[in-house]
């Protein structure tokens, strides 16, 4: 099983003019997007018409690295030929001096008629004022209804798209299992948010985890906008790319 681990890392970025104490100003947010589209077909990602990883495919389970953008509204999408629409994308504020994380992930929706299509979704994450400590959280993008997992020495279930809080302190080392096979160790080091992504490995179908490591994100589950509509009432096209 393979582990990845994404850490926000301030980069050096030009600066516009000088604050009164003569300290540089800030010009610059900065925005990481995470690949865990379980498709087998490539999955492309651009952010405000610029195609990610010189326009080549971004691996299932890694990221297009840390962006550094002038504070601004982006439009940004993700691509893959499997899905229905075979394109996703929406809008994302970046602000001056804070991070942004787009995770984008697949999700089968079956009708009322018996259909099935597989959708392409996405979850940001924005960062907030504070500091929560050190804290862990789990959240299944897997296409199965549940995983049971073990974390450390708790055994968990872990609902589809909703974050399960683990209680962790400075120096932990908590292994997740599924099945009895490590899919990777967090180490609490830092009093920060953890943040382990579980999904389906797309040759293996098995589950894999990726974790984001960033002192004030907090999760928010996607809006879901409904597993048993009518295909005349799927999403908003608004936040559809064609």
């Amino acid at each position: 099983m393979k582990l990845c681990i994404f850490l926000f890392i301030l980069i050096a970025v030009s600066v516009s003019g000088f604050s009164q104490d003569g300290q540089p100003k800030m010009r610059a947010g900065f925005l990481q997007m995470v690949n865990l589209v379980s498709l087998k077909t490539p999955s492309f990602i651009e952010v405000a018409g610029l195609s990610m990883a010189g326009g080549e495919p971004v691996p299932t389970g890694e990221s297009s690295g840390v962006v550094a953008l002038i504070p601004n509204i982006y439009r940004f999408s993700v691509a893959n030929e499997s899905a229905k629409p075979r394109s996703r994308g929406g809008s994302v504020t970046v602000e001056n001096g804070k991070n942004v994380i787009i995770v984008f992930f697949d999700e089968e929706k079956e009708y009322r008629d018996g259909s099935k299509e597989t959708k392409l979704r996405f979850t940001i994450f924005r960062e907030l004022g504070g500091n929560p400590g050190a804290k862990l959280s789990l959240v299944s993008l897997s296409n199965r209804e549940s995983l049971k997992i073990t974390a450390g020495l708790k055994r968990l279930t872990l609902a589809g798209r909703r974050s399960q809080v683990i209680e962790v302190e400075l120096e932990d080392e908590v292994d997740i299992q599924f099945e009895g096979e490590s899919l990777g160790e967090i180490e609490i080091d830092k009093p920060i948010h953890y943040i382990g992504f579980l999904f389906d490995n797309p040759e293996t179908g098995e589950p894999e985890m990726s974790v984001i490591q960033e002192q004030r994100l907090t999760y928010q589950a996607p809006i879901d906008d409904g597993v048993n509509k009518t295909k005349k009432e799927e999403d908003d096209p608004d936040q559809e790319v064609e």
